[in-house]
């Protein structure tokens, strides 16, 4: 192989060449003059300076003029083109754009909340030392349950003959303006409503059953009506329990206010007791060490009247239940429209009461009358679904075995052992029970079409043949209406269709208006018969149950009160 030739490059001799790469920077000559060497603060004078002349004023018009101007002069487009001169968009509002800062990445502009003048942390510090107004709780489709507003203004106190407020007064007036505006009130002047004496704050918060906020009252508005629940004779609580606050609530208040009035009694009957060091000590001290003992103070009474009627579907029978152990001197307790009663809801079917399985419910309601022996008035309206269960027997063998051989199959000496409470026992003080329908419901107040043949004859053929306990209940019924004839509830409505003076359901010719009236009232009054006989079959129960003890008890079913029925054979 031939050998590689290798070229070799010599500098020429004198040469002093240097890349430039290599070399430094150049030395300055000899006669050369150094430059000045200017400051930031001299540099930046001078930028000012350059600025603020009429030089660059007038530069910077002119490039925004140039800028400003249209790529197709206006004379072209409108001569030779044809084109109109469009006019030049309008300015976009600043204000409703989000301010943006450049990034040293890429994404969306920031929040203003980020930009504000205000930081988080100093947001945060307003936020937790001056919060926003509480807004209001959303019920109904989107919110929690709806509230059941009772539908008289103060019904339990006035039913219970304890409102001293005369209908359209000046009171009457300012309680209702102060019920509807009570957020505000709870708000601004929640420490001085214990001011309001004693009576006038438990008509408010019985006009705030029905006026009242839509959420209702929490325990922190009740606690500032009535920082000691002691001092309250009778607490209305309708359309209230459940929803502001829960009865487990409830009771730990009365509960924990019970523990404080007891221990204030205990230790000023200790300073009472206390004996002296010396007999010949001066007896004439300060007067303030003797103080009046609780039993004898005007401002401590117990609670004797408490409503919790008008509860949501979810109430709890246990929870009532562990109430009623603390209120052993209730007189007079609401109940209305309360579920059906039972201990494990989840667990009962929902047709007990369809099939009349009322031994838990009995159970229950046994519990209750032995929690509330001193109780003297109930009010169980609208409870109709579970009425039966106050006078629910149950079959039982006697305890003593029969010396017969066929004492096993002897279902004869069965007898019957009352399940529900004890109307001779713990309830025997009941001298009043409102075991009426639902004050919204439909009511018979047709008297002439009970009159007619045409009301029996669909009555028998749709429903069931009316029997003497109907007969009766209609009877009563004719005699009330003609009674009260403002409770008429159709005061002029007639059949103009073929007879222009006869009543709607009472008319001599057949029409359709008419039987469609008829068959109409025909279905709701065979429902309201069958509710109305229930509630009579349990009053005839309890006065049954209470033969011999020489109490009598009114039943209140709503149209009219009675003591006692004819005896009659009804199942």
């Amino acid at each position: 192989m031939p050998k590689k030739h290798r070229q070799t490059y010599q500098p020429k001799p004198g040469s002093n060449y240097v890349h430039p790469s290599l070399g430094g920077s150049p030395r300055p000559g000899e006669n050369a003059q150094a430059k000045p060497v200017l400051s930031v603060n001299e540099r930046l004078t001078n930028l000012r300076i350059a600025q603020a002349s009429p030089a660059s004023q007038e530069r910077k018009r002119q490039l925004a003029e140039l800028s400003n101007q249209r790529s197709l002069p206006p004379n072209l487009g409108q001569g030779i083109l044809g084109q109109s001169a469009v006019a030049a968009p309008a300015p976009r509002n600043s204000a409703s754009l989000r301010s943006r800062i450049r990034l040293r990445t890429p994404g969306p502009a920031p929040p203003p909340s980020w930009v504000s003048r205000l930081t988080s942390h100093r947001q945060a510090l307003e936020t937790r030392y001056y919060p926003a107004p509480r807004q209001a709780r959303s019920f109904g489709k989107n919110g929690g349950p709806t509230r059941i507003l009772p539908q008289d203004l103060a019904r339990f106190l006035n039913m219970a003959n304890d409102n001293p407020v005369v209908p359209g007064s000046l009171l009457d007036m300012s309680l209702k303006v102060a019920a509807q505006n009570w957020s505000d009130i709870v708000e601004d002047c929640a420490e001085w409503l214990d001011v309001i004496p004693t009576h006038l704050r438990v008509v408010l918060l019985s006009y705030l059953t029905s006026l009242g906020p839509s959420e209702g009252v929490d325990m922190a508005g009740l606690h500032a009506l009535f920082p000691n629940p002691s001092e309250a004779s009778s607490l209305d609580l309708s359309g209230l329990a459940g929803y502001g606050f829960t009865i487990k609530d409830l009771r730990k208040w009365l509960h924990k206010s019970a523990e404080e009035s007891k221990a204030q009694t205990e230790q000023i009957t200790n300073e009472a007791n206390d004996i002296a060091d010396s007999w010949d000590q001066d007896a004439s001290s300060d007067d303030s060490d003797y103080s009046i003992p609780a039993s004898l103070n005007d401002g401590t009474r117990h609670m004797t009247k408490l409503s919790l009627a008008y509860p949501p579907s979810s109430a709890s029978w246990a929870d009532l239940l562990s109430l009623s152990k603390n209120l052993h001197t209730i007189t007079h307790l609401s109940l209305a429209h309360w579920p059906f009663p039972t201990r494990t809801p989840n667990s009962t079917s929902p047709y007990a009461s369809l099939d009349r399985d009322f031994e838990e419910p009995a159970l229950v309601l046994r519990m209750l009358a032995e929690n509330t022996y001193c109780l003297r008035w109930l009010d169980l309206q609208g409870c109709h679904d579970w009425l039966a269960a106050l006078t629910h027997r149950s079959y039982a063998l006697p305890l003593q075995s029969s010396k017969s051989d066929d004492s096993d199959n002897d279902w004869s000496q069965q007898t019957q052992r009352l399940k529900g409470p004890d109307w001779n026992g713990a309830w025997r003080h009941l001298t009043y029970i409102n075991i009426a329908q639902d004050a919204t419901s439909w009511f018979p107040a047709n008297n002439a079409f009970l009159k007619t043949p045409t009301f029996r004859q669909k009555m028998a053929k749709t429903y069931y043949r009316l029997g003497v306990k109907h007969q009766q209940i209609i009877e009563d019924l004719r005699d009330y209406i003609s009674a009260h004839p403002e409770k008429r509830e159709y005061q002029v409505h007639h059949c103009s269709d073929c007879h222009a003076a006869a009543d709607l359901g009472d008319c001599w010719e057949e029409c359709s208006t008419c039987n469609a009236y008829q068959d109409m009232f025909v279905g709701l009054m065979a429902r309201w018969l069958e509710r109305e006989a229930e509630a009579r079959t349990v009053a005839r129960g309890i006065i049954a149950a209470r033969q011999g003890t020489g109490v009598r008890c009114t039943f209140d079913h709503g149209w009219q009160s009675r003591e006692s029925y004819p005896v009659l054979n009804w199942p």
